[in-house]
């Protein structure tokens, strides 16, 4: 049985949790460069030293942003990936999860690259990286069992140089690695000018799947409309709260 927090430790929590609040804040409207320990403090309504007895610096502010965002991913790919679904949608269910992620916690997004940079990087601790690297290595794990499974049951035929292992790394950085389409346009199947677009990118992973000889063989209406149904199948939820935000 867990033992229930103390209040004492609940206090803390909900502390954590109202100067990473206000920091997202500062961050998503002023930008990093404008997130200080004195601006948490001065909104939050703390001394300072309150500030630092819950985060060391400004950079472990960031890096503690981005690790709770993570654990938000996580659950959209959890959803995913103990669905019913069979490989493609599973891989567009991925494709989705990425980006409704990305549009409710742009901060968070933005914060697993930002805390890469060598200036922000450096000032973070060594035990940190390495949590968050666990973290990324579970979202891996999951893309590797999708693929894993594929195979087993015939869906997906992997050439003989490539594992479940290194396509779920491959997958991890197609989705999660920000590039710009000029950057990757020499690269791109015909008709997709912008991987990153929604549809696009969708577009990508079945261009993928097809080539490890996936053997689902939709026309491409009947895929645009898999695109939709997936998404609303599996994020109803969070699909409504990004209408809401949207009005």
């Amino acid at each position: 049985m867990v033992d229930k927090p103390t209040r004492k430790e609940r206090e803390r929590i909900a502390r954590s949790d109202l100067f990473l609040d206000i920091a997202r804040s500062v961050v998503k409207h002023e930008g990093f460069h404008e997130l200080s320990m004195n601006r948490i403090a001065e909104i939050a309504e703390y001394s300072k030293g309150t500030i630092y007895l819950h985060f060391p610096s400004r950079e472990m502010v960031l890096m503690s942003l981005c690790q709770r965002g993570l654990g938000t991913w996580q659950g959209l790919v959890d959803a995913v990936c103990t669905s019913e679904l069979n490989t493609l949608e599973k891989l567009i269910g991925l494709h989705w999860a990425q980006q409704i992620y990305t549009a409710l916690h742009p901060v968070e997004y933005d914060a697993l690259f930002l805390v890469q940079a060598s200036s922000i990087r450096e000032k973070i601790t060594k035990e940190a990286h390495a949590s968050l690297n666990g973290e990324i290595d579970r979202m891996v794990q999951n893309l590797t069992a999708v693929v894993d499974h594929a195979v087993d049951v015939g869906e997906i035929v992997l050439p003989s140089d490539m594992t479940a292992a290194s396509l779920g790394r491959d997958l991890w950085q197609m989705l999660a690695q920000p590039r710009s389409p000029d950057e990757t346009a020499a690269l791109m199947p015909a008709g997709i000018s912008d991987p990153g677009h929604p549809g696009d990118r969708a577009i990508l992973l079945r261009t993928l799947y097809r080539g490890l000889n996936g053997s689902l063989a939709d026309d491409q209406t009947a895929f645009s409309n898999q695109l939709i149904d997936v998404r609303d199948r599996l994020f109803e939820k969070e699909m409504s709260k990004l209408n809401r935000l949207a009005q």
